[in-house]
């Protein structure tokens, strides 16, 4: 089977840093797992990889999409697995979209694609009525995908909804009834720095983010798009417009970026631990971490 090598963990752990550092070790490309870093034009708050980084080592499925398009884990896993395909030798994914890595993992073939007119009409509601209408029909209709699946996120709670009303049943039973063979050997690489390392690297990252011109990137988009897109979901950007609005400080918005920020890398732990074939690191050790990946390229799968 393929090799991969999957480098998982919270937002702000250091996975750009580690997944480029491999990938010039092995000589191979990165496949973006964040679905906050698809979209074209959100750059900041999404924290994608720099343009010098990117240039280091070639990366697919980042900063590629209008954010005028719908984008879900089923177009995900077609896209990353014709990458794959076309990749020689081992191929790394990186990101925080834990849907994402398990969609390569499990190889979701039977979820279903969904008819245009059941995602627009779910979309339409949601600009209308907002996340509490997602929420509300799925405590009618599947009440137990709401303990499975982040229910702060929007898309999440979407896809979902599309699932039942395209099919009658859960997206649970196509993650749990899936027969079809894995195809991926994978080497599942996490990063768990601890909470005091994570706050602080947190703090920093927010700061850095207005040094590098939030407040200008936001302005920016108001302008070119409508704030109902899901792109301006990213933490930081609804914000922002608070503070051009008059209803924050700069300070209060680095106040709650940092309280939602951190809220969001408790809940990717959450879902990255119950892997139990993750190999958990608490620190950047590069010589430690190649031999590990080492040990793993050399057995058999």
């Amino acid at each position: 089977m393929k090799k991969l090598i999957a480098i998982v963990g919270p937002t702000a752990s250091g996975k750009t840093q580690l997944a480029i550092h491999l990938a010039k070790v092995l000589k191979t490309e990165i496949i973006n797992c964040d679905s906050r870093q698809i979209y074209k034009d959100f750059n900041i708050a999404t924290a994608k990889p720099s343009k010098e980084q990117l240039l280091e080592v070639p990366h697919h499925l980042v900063d590629f999409l209008s954010p005028f398009q719908s984008f879900n884990v089923k177009d995900f896993e077609i896209l990353a697995n014709k990458i794959i395909e076309n990749i020689p030798g081992v191929v790394i994914l990186a990101g925080g979209t834990g849907l994402y890595f398990q969609s390569i993992e499990k190889n979701l073939d039977n979820i279903p694609s969904i008819p245009n007119e059941i995602r627009e009409s779910i979309q339409k509601n949601y600009e209308k009525f907002g996340k509490e209408y997602l929420l509300e029909q799925l405590k009618q209709k599947d009440p137990a995908v709401l303990t499975r699946i982040d229910i702060q996120n929007p898309r999440r709670l979407s896809r979902a909804l599309e699932v039942f009303l395209t099919t009658g049943k859960s997206i649970l039973e196509f993650w749990g009834n899936n027969q079809t063979p894995k195809k991926y050997d994978i080497f599942w690489l996490g990063i768990d720095l601890g909470w005091e390392q994570l706050e602080q690297n947190i703090q920093q990252r927010i700061e850095q983010m207005f040094l590098c011109g939030l407040v200008e990137e936001t302005k920016f988009l108001v302008k070119k798009y409508p704030l109902s897109l899901k792109s301006f979901e990213a933490i930081g950007y609804l914000e922002v417009v608070d503070y051009l609005k008059g209803k924050l400080t700069l300070e209060e918005v680095k106040k709650i970026m940092f309280t939602k920020t951190r809220q969001y890398a408790k809940r990717q732990l959450t879902w990255f631990r119950k892997n139990q074939n993750i190999c958990w690191i608490n620190k950047l050790d590069w010589a430690e971490i190649e031999k590990r990946v080492e040990q793993f390229l050399s057995k058999n799968p």
